[in-house]
């Protein structure tokens, strides 16, 4: 509480230092920034004012609002990608002026639309990434990945390999919010986590947030990723086919009423399923008694609609259907009177859609109101069944059939506001609202068996009823500054949570100052406090269905970090950009499943299976950049450590001990070389130290077992007269992690503008086997003597070999 309250009063004297502070009279210069042929709104594009040194930047919607002094002036603007514009106007009122960027190649325009931005901006760990770059990088099995590039970044564990987790400064996955033009998502994974949801060809831009978090984000303790999708051209219809290894990819865009209404559709689909089932099919063929059937596929939808009802206001609706199913079937005739049959069915999946209305009430206030809804659901069923029969006729039958649900929903709506009363002053202020329906777990079992002619079953059901809570909060930050030199991004995020008749509350400070040393070198410094109401349980580095998003209860408490962050900030030649950060973070109330609970039990609720306890995170973040040029990339290299510590004892006996993902030293590099138009380069390799995994280190051997006793874990141990002794938690570092990534983008040039691109790619170049788990064993060792002598040891196994890819994608 003292933090917030040296906030706000640090927060409400700026404001009377500037409203007794000398002023002259302004005029307000708004408008929005389009791309000139697809007359599609531009995010973060930078409008200035040279003499004055002076500018804006277009928000989330492309909007722009900047105050000057009246009479003869000069505009700027300039955006990634495009080349710069300049007008020349006089003032005498509030303007509207809208600018039309014009496309250009890279290289030439990108020194002159950055402007330091690095170096000039108040945020630390804040990160920009246009679909350009996302695009740049080497594919996985031809598929390009927003989440695969934020994992090499500084400060970012990718978890298991090939996975899209995110760990992000010491953080758990289900501490990172997610939100689709501002509605959050929940599960961002297909095929266990080998893809992202995130089709990079309905991309418009990604905002990644993980140090000094805007007032304006909250809910998840470690990091935002802001993700706004394409609105559509309002001036052509066009679009572009992908052909790859493992899956296809369709968007198509255009306008609906040209020049004021457009959409963008974008479908994804893998035909795993396809692939598979000719090799099964042989299989089977070969097999006496046996067969095996099954697949696995997925697929995601993106669909836009924008109507512009005039400069002053329009609308936009958003909606997501993303699915994943797998089906796995047995079939056994082994004997001509038996038959038997298992399998298993897993669906998985988001829906989301969103109503999004925007309106210029003045020059100076810009309004965003959106109606929200997000749904999340998890089904598994496992089945066997098995049949006798004589003379044709069935005598005997039994089966199971076992099913696990789980999901959130949530339905609320969203204001936003970005107001500039002052040249000095950029004010956005709002408020959320979510009403969430938690349906943690329900599984059941049922059972039947019957035989000639006498039947017996049985129904064994848990549930836990759905948990229905309320999710409100209001935000205040205001980017200000208080001299040429010191620019200050203060604010105040309150929550407050609702649930089982508790109410739960959180007032969070943010602040962020920027000290300019010159135009190319700056000092910064943050502090954040983060809560989070929601938690992801998961007994597996592998993002299953069987993960529980479940809410805060009465005995459980929000989750709720402290973060204090700093560093230099340096420009060389409007091309090369420097950055070292430090940060230090606390957690509290963090759970996570207790030792040895059970996962999927029938007969404990999660709230028992949980634990609750403290982490902290510690670090330094070294990156440069290479913005300019043919060749353009990063180098990258992360200092960490992070612990955690349960001190009821339900987990390590209440001591600390490090977490899974304490990757102490992390190198990434990535480039990306322009050899000429139609041939591009680009590469990336990574570095880390291994991923922390608890394993039985040593093993002794059990007492004389009295009649009716059983061995302890028995089964679970390949050592059967021997019982495994653990020790810590995360006792064992697994091998360090290292693989090079490669890649060509070859560029066809059609008729008529059409474009055909060949990408070839390689994954793990020279092959090495990263381990992604380990399993105790023992080797015979041969001393000089001859002497034999058994020892413990490790066995890490790998799942990632080298492995090519290619894709075809064609535009029109």
């Amino acid at each position: 509480m003292k933090h917030s309250l040296f906030t706000l009063a640090f927060f409400m004297g700026t404001y009377l230092f500037h409203a007794v502070a000398q002023d002259v009279k302004q005029v307000t210069v708004s408008g929005y920034v389009y791309d000139s042929i697809s007359r599609e709104t531009l995010i973060g594009a930078n409008i200035y004012h040279h003499d004055l040194r002076r500018g804006a930047v277009s928000n989330s919607y492309g909007f722009y609002s900047i105050s000057l002094p009246p009479g003869e002036t000069t505009m700027a603007v300039s955006y990634v990608g495009y080349a710069p514009h300049e007008k020349q106007m006089t003032l005498r009122k509030d303007t509207v002026v809208h600018w039309l960027l014009e496309t250009a190649e890279l290289q030439e325009v990108t020194v002159e639309a950055r402007r330091n931005a690095p170096v000039a901006h108040t945020q630390l760990g804040a990160v920009s990434l246009p679909p350009a770059l996302v695009r740049s990088l080497p594919a996985i099995l031809g598929e390009v990945d927003l989440v695969k590039v934020l994992q090499q970044t500084p400060g970012v564990s990718a978890g298991t390999e090939g996975f899209s987790g995110l760990y992000v400064r010491g953080g758990n996955k289900d501490e990172n919010l997610y939100l689709i033009d501002g509605n959050p998502v929940y599960d961002v994974n297909h095929l266990f986590g080998f893809f992202s949801t995130f089709n990079a060809d309905a991309l418009k831009s990604a905002d990644f947030y993980k140090g000094s978090f805007p007032a304006r984000f909250g809910g998840r303790l470690s990091s935002v990723v802001d993700i706004r999708m394409k609105d559509g051209d309002m001036q052509e219809y066009h679009g572009l086919f992908t052909l790859g290894l493992v899956s296809s990819k369709l968007q198509l865009e255009g306008p609906l009423i040209r020049n004021r209404a457009s959409f963008s559709v974008a479908v994804r689909r893998t035909y795993l399923d396809v692939l598979t089932t000719p090799a099964l099919w042989i299989a089977n063929a070969q097999m006496e008694g046996e067969k095996n059937h099954g697949g696995y596929y997925f697929y995601d939808l993106n669909a836009k609609l924008n109507y512009k009802f005039s400069d002053r206001s329009r609308i936009y609706l958003n909606a997501y259907s993303g699915e994943d199913a797998l089906r796995i079937r047995q079939e056994w005739a082994m004997y001509a009177d038996s038959r038997s049959e298992n399998g298993a069915r897993w669906n998985w999946g988001n829906r989301l859609a969103s109503l999004n209305w925007n309106y210029v009430f003045t020059p100076q206030l810009f309004a965003n109101i959106s109606v929200l809804y997000s749904h999340f659901h998890s089904r598994i069923r496992l089945y066997e069944w098995e049949k006798n029969m004589t003379e044709g006729q069935t005598v005997g039958q039994r089966s199971m059939d076992r099913r696990y649900h789980s999901g959130i929903e949530d339905v609320g709506f969203r204001t936003d506001f970005d107001w500039t009363p002052h040249p000095n002053h950029y004010i956005r202020f709002g408020s959320n609202y979510l009403f969430h329906t938690f349906r943690p777990e329900e599984n059941g079992t049922t059972a039947s068996y019957s035989h000639d002619g006498v039947a017996a079953g049985d129904t064994l059901r848990f549930r836990n009823d759905p948990v229905r809570a309320h999710e409100g909060s209001v935000y205040v930050e205001d980017d200000f500054s208080l001299s040429a030199r010191l620019k200050v991004n203060a604010g105040l995020h309150l929550s407050v949570f609702r649930v089982e008749g508790k109410t739960y509350a959180g007032l969070q400070p943010r602040v962020s100052a920027r000290f300019l040393f010159d135009e190319n070198l700056s000092a910064k410094a943050a502090y954040a406090r983060m809560q989070q109401y929601v938690h992801l349980l998961s007994a597996s580095t592998v993002s299953l269905p069987s993960d529980l998003w479940v809410p805060v209860t009465k005995n459980i408490r929000p989750m709720h970090a402290n973060q204090y962050s700093a560093g230099l900030f340096y420009n060389l030649n409007r091309t090369y950009d420097f950055s070292i950060e430090a940060y230090y973070k606390t957690m509290e109330h963090l759970i996570e499943y207790r030792d040895d609970a059970s996962l999927m039990s029938s007969v404990v609720g999660w709230q028992d299976r949980v634990a609750s306890g403290t982490g902290t995170a510690r670090g330094l973040e070294l990156m440069v950049q290479r913005t300019a040029g043919r060749l353009t990339g990063w180098a990258g290299y992360g200092l960490s450590w992070t612990d955690r510590r349960f001190p009821g004892g339900e987990i390590n006996g209440g001591q600390r001990y490090p977490a899974k993902y304490d990757n102490r030293h992390k190198i990434n590099l990535a480039a990306n070389y322009k050899l000429n138009d139609k041939i591009e380069l680009n590469g990336g390799w990574t570095y880390y130290s291994g991923n922390r995994m608890t394993a039985a280190l040593e093993h002794y051997e059990m007492p004389s077992l009295l009649p009716g006793e059983r061995l302890p874990d028995a089964g679970a141990y390949p050592y059967p007269n021997e019982t495994p002794h653990y020790g810590a938690r995360n006792n064992y570092r697994m091998s360090d992690y290292h693989r090079l990534d490669i890649g060509v983008n070859i560029y066809r040039p059609k008729k008529k503008g059409r474009m055909a691109i060949w990408n070839l790619g390689v994954y793990n170049a020279y092959c090495r086997l990263n381990p992604m788990l380990a399993w105790p064993g023992e080797k015979t060792v041969t001393d000089a003597q001859g002497q034999s002598q058994v020892k413990a040891i490790m066995t890490e196994y790998s799942l990632f070999p080298v492995i090519p890819s290619f894709s075809y994608t064609y535009k029109f």
